[in-house]
């Protein structure tokens, strides 16, 4: 459906009738140009409908994956994930277990949350490296 909707040109139509399909942050009308640019560019690709069909695949390759004990990991987890699915927060936190240097936190946003809080993932970033050398 998605290529359908990108190689007819229905895609840029609805997303000119509804801007929220793009997800563009909150930036100045050339930059917004460009998101938008890259959106119509990189919807129905190939890279991007591989990507959508293999993420069942990958989600179970990786269900089982755990960070070395002693390996410091920053979930920065967004409450448009955890607010609708409270399950979301609960598999971090178990991925989280038996690890002393790992931190969730979570932030008020969506899913491009570097597109809305990119200081603040910057700063939370800094600070948890600091310590956690």
């Amino acid at each position: 459906m998605i290529k359908f909707l990108s190689h007819s040109g229905l895609y840029r139509v609805l997303a000119t009738a509804s801007p929220d399909l793009l997800n563009t942050p909150d930036v100045d009308n050339k930059l917004a140009e460009q998101y938008k640019y890259i959106s119509f560019k990189n919807i129905g690709s190939t890279a991007t409908i591989n990507e959508a069909k293999s993420m069942p695949e990958n989600f179970a390759k990786t269900k089982e994956i755990s960070y070395p004990k002693n390996f410091p990991v920053l979930y920065l987890l967004a409450t448009e994930s955890t607010d609708p699915d409270p399950s979301w927060e609960k598999i971090h936190q178990e991925m989280m277990e038996g690890n002393k240097q790992v931190e969730l936190r979570i932030l008020e946003g969506d899913h491009y949350l570097h597109h809305t809080k990119a200081k603040e993932i910057a700063e939370d970033t800094k600070q948890f490296l600091t310590h956690n050398k």
